[in-house]
């Protein structure tokens, strides 16, 4: 309540609804209406979710099975090339943003929530005027991009989901620091350690598909959604997994 009369706080509130509302995969959290109570607060309504979120997972149960994260990735490119055809970046991947639940006699359904960075771009090269003063997003699955004030596109998200793939595959985020101006720094600055150097067996193919979603520079990772999760389905080991 103290906060319904801040302008700036109602009017990012109201641009996450409207994003969220304007978006219809079912792997996108689902806003039902939105308005202003008679009290002054704004407030929207969502479908109830049942389940955990990926950190909670990780937290509880430890690293995920490799053909599992797979799944989950491939349920959330599809929401995020909705997303970015909409015009739309998310800006705030992380595991806390993306929630397993159940749908008819479906598990691991994966829904993404949380669009309160989301920012609509277009297709243009970034401009020096395009630097932002304030770094958005979470630091420890932050885009370098993001990490040095930059205005990312759709290969930024693809970038925190990669991270995401990382963290559910060891348990830790790529990169480990207690200080979050040091995380930002070596988003920025640092090539994202591999599997190996860490200890963590996984798949070659798998791996190679995950770090280059963590590549530093964008135009050396996947150019959209649709690309990486057409680089999954192609992942030989997968059908290993399964056998």
């Amino acid at each position: 309540p103290d906060q319904a009369r801040n302008r700036h706080m109602r009017d990012n509130f109201e641009r996450e609804a409207k994003a969220t509302a304007l978006l219809t995969h079912w792997n996108t959290i689902e806003v039902y209406d939105y308005g202003t109570s008679e009290d002054g607060r704004f407030y929207y309504v969502m479908e109830f979710l049942e389940g955990v979120n990926l950190w909670e997972y990780v937290e509880r149960y430890g690293p995920m099975d490799p053909s599992r994260v797979v799944y989950v990735l491939k349920q959330i490119c599809d929401a995020l090339y909705e997303a970015d055809r909409s015009g739309l970046v998310h800006r705030d991947i992380k595991p806390s943003n993306i929630f397993l639940t159940k749908r008819g006699q479906s598990c691991d359904v994966a829904k993404l929530l949380d669009f309160g960075l989301v920012q609509s771009v277009t297709k243009d090269p970034i401009k020096i005027k395009n630097v932002n003063k304030k770094l958005l997003g979470s630091p420890s699955f932050m885009c370098p991009e993001q990490a040095v004030g930059l205005t990312p596109d759709c290969r930024g998200d693809l970038y925190s989901l990669g991270a995401v793939a990382y963290y559910l595959l060891t348990g830790r985020p790529p990169f480990v620091d207690e200080n979050p101006i040091m995380l930002i720094v070596a988003h920025a600055t640092t090539a994202v350690p591999t599997f190996e150097q860490i200890g963590v067996d996984v798949a070659p193919d798998i791996a190679a598909v995950i770090m280059k979603c963590l590549s530093r520079d964008a135009c050396d990772r996947y150019d959209s959604a649709r690309d990486l999760l057409v680089a999954l389905e192609q992942c030989e080991s997968l059908s290993l997994i399964h056998i």
